[in-house]
């Protein structure tokens, strides 16, 4: 080392080593030819079982919301809850 500064001598020989190196690995396979293991199944712990359920019970409040009743099956309630009006006081 001359001033802080490699020699280029060492430099390419440096260069060349890593370059052989890499070229003397095996090729890869592509990802289509990869085989990958299964899954690791793991028990989720206590605060991930409390997080699931609470997000689980949000979207059930949302997916589970009631449609109000149509205007015309409200207006059969009444008519018919004065109908029962009727006949009880004998209108």
């Amino acid at each position: 080392m001359v001033n802080g500064d490699i020699p280029p001598r060492v430099k390419k020989d440096a260069h060349a080593l890593i370059l052989e190196f890499i070229r003397s690995r095996p090729p890869l396979k592509k990802a289509s030819e990869r085989k990958l293991p299964p899954p690791i199944k793991r028990t989720p712990s206590p605060r991930e079982q409390l997080m699931d359920s609470i997000r689980r019970d949000k979207h059930e409040a949302h997916t589970t919301a009631t449609t109000p009743p149509r205007l015309k099956d409200r207006l059969l309630k009444t008519l018919a809850k004065e109908e029962t009006v009727k006949t009880e006081f004998g209108h």
